[in-house]
């Protein structure tokens, strides 16, 4: 379901998007890169609508891509929280994203990662309704 009513009008993921508010800045500390090529951004998405915003943390590769965009932070933030969704248990994440067979450090590192998506998770739930995120999701499904 692409479309959702708010307060009268049709809504679909592409005015969702385009009412967001969305910034970022580089992060002071660069750190826990993916790369040494990667940069981490501190990036703000502000829904309007209801004045709720999320600080995250997100890393890209601008020599290879571009500086982050709202779209690609809204997908990346929208499967973290999938991630969560898709697993029944810690376990379960462990195992699904190759965690449980790396030994103790590794596990610790899964369950820092589940924790994190379970904190984006509440984060989406707050910043937007059941609706604006299943438009979304269907928006993002082929991104």
């Amino acid at each position: 379901m692409e479309q959702q009513k708010r307060e009268g009008k049709t809504m679909t993921a592409e005015k969702i998007i385009d009412s967001l508010k969305f910034t970022f800045e580089e992060a002071g500390e660069q750190k826990d890169l993916f790369t040494p090529s990667h940069v981490l951004y501190k990036c703000r998405i502000i829904n309007p609508e209801n004045n709720r915003r999320y600080t995250f943390d997100y890393q890209c590769n601008p020599s290879a891509t571009h500086e982050p965009t709202k779209e690609d932070c809204l997908y990346s933030i929208l499967s973290d929280a999938s991630c969560v969704e898709s697993c029944t248990d810690e376990a379960d994440f462990l195992t699904e994203f190759g965690y449980i067979d790396g030994g103790a450090d590794q596990i610790r590192k899964g369950l820092k990662a589940f924790k994190a998506c379970q904190r984006t998770k509440k984060a989406i739930e707050r910043l937007f309704t059941d609706d604006e995120i299943e438009a979304l999701q269907a928006h993002f499904e082929n991104y």
